[in-house]
């Protein structure tokens, strides 16, 4: 169990006591808002609430094929509140979002909140389960109502959203394809390594920033070492310079990258990163890539703006998920529950 003096510590340094103490913990948003259709919504059946953002272009048809096209999915965790919450998740993705096409889904969580243990570390904790619950129920309604490819779907998260969303990789491993964490929190207690052979085979990344929290880089650390012990092909890098901020850019990137997505726009804040990447002993190799960050030292695939890419062999397999229904079913053909429209809350 952490020292009560470090979680007083953390707490304060999330929370700030000001205005320069928030904005030293990249709790304020600094991405720019994109050019989609932002909706405030909750789910039929539990009422959970959750952000849902359609990227610019939405529904529009491609022009090389001339057919609409399911785009992939990216469900983004937040951290404690009241210092991260779903809105500030869909606010600071939606740039990422009309970059690469994706759609963005931001529930809200309850576990993450100002007084939960951590570290986390009872998988059976009432909070987190209602959160398992939540994110399944609202990504059904999502297949049901938008133009998504189940096959296509990136858990991330940023701070305490760690422990939810290595744990949804892990419960749920049909559900996604690919997992990358940032500034994270991780306890293997709240994973079942029984479960491990069923995802081995998808693209794991565990980023966090060389001025990060102690227990963020520590608990990072945990994480790379849990999963190259368990043989994934892991990605794991510090951001030099940087604190407890923001960096959806990475997590973006990396999911284009497994999809072979091209960037509709170069990603400025990425190309502005220093990324290190860590070797970890046991972690598959991962096929080298061009750089578009400025890399300090690497031997493994980093993050990369680079408009070539080549879709991992998980894109072309059906996943449990995507056997249930035969394609994806348009936006127009279920209904939405529309709460409230933008403009987003500010910080």
């Amino acid at each position: 169990m952490i020292k009560l003096q470090e979680y007083v510590r953390f707490l304060c340094m999330i929370g700030g006591l000001g205005a320069v103490m928030v904005s030293a913990t990249g709790c304020i948003v600094g991405q720019r808002p994109g050019k989609g259709e932002c909706l405030f919504l909750r789910e039929s059946s539990t009422r959970a609430a959750y952000w849902l953002y359609l990227p610019e272009g939405y529904g529009q048809k491609n022009p090389k094929t001339g057919e609409k096209e399911p785009h992939p999915l990216v469900v983004t965790l937040h951290g404690l509140k009241p210092f991260d919450d779903d809105n500030r998740q869909i606010r600071e993705w939606q740039q990422e979002a009309d970059r690469y096409g994706f759609v963005v889904v931001a529930p809200s969580l309850a576990v993450p909140t100002l007084f939960s243990p951590l570290p986390l570390k009872n998988p059976d904790n009432t909070s987190l389960k209602k959160d398992e619950q939540r994110i399944l129920s609202i990504m059904d309604e999502v297949y049901r109502t938008v133009d998504v490819d189940p096959n296509r779907a990136l858990v991330t998260c940023w701070s305490y959203g760690g422990y939810v969303a290595h744990y949804m990789m892990n419960r749920h491993p049909e559900r996604f394809s690919c997992l990358v964490v940032k500034q994270s929190n991780f306890n293997e207690d709240l994973l079942d390594p029984m479960r491990v052979p069923e995802y081995r085979d998808r693209k794991v990344a565990v980023y966090f920033t060389e001025n990060d929290f102690a227990i963020c880089r520590r608990e990072s650390r945990l994480a790379a070492e849990w999963y190259a012990k368990h043989g994934f092909d892991l990605t794991y890098a510090v951001f030099q310079e940087k604190g407890h901020e923001r960096t959806p850019s990475v997590a973006a990137e990396f999911f284009a990258r497994q999809l072979g997505v091209t960037a509709k726009t170069p990603p400025e804040e990425l190309s502005q990163l220093q990324v290190k990447i860590i070797d970890v002993p046991g972690a598959r190799s991962m096929t080298g890539v061009t750089d578009g960050t400025n890399e300090v030292s690497s031997s493994r695939g980093v993050p990369t703006w680079s408009p070539t890419g080549t879709r991992a062999d998980w894109s072309t397999r059906r996943s449990k998920r995507a056997a249930l229904r035969s394609q994806p079913v348009p936006a127009d053909k279920g209904p939405a529950i529309p709460e409230r429209r933008g403009p987003e809350k500010g910080d």
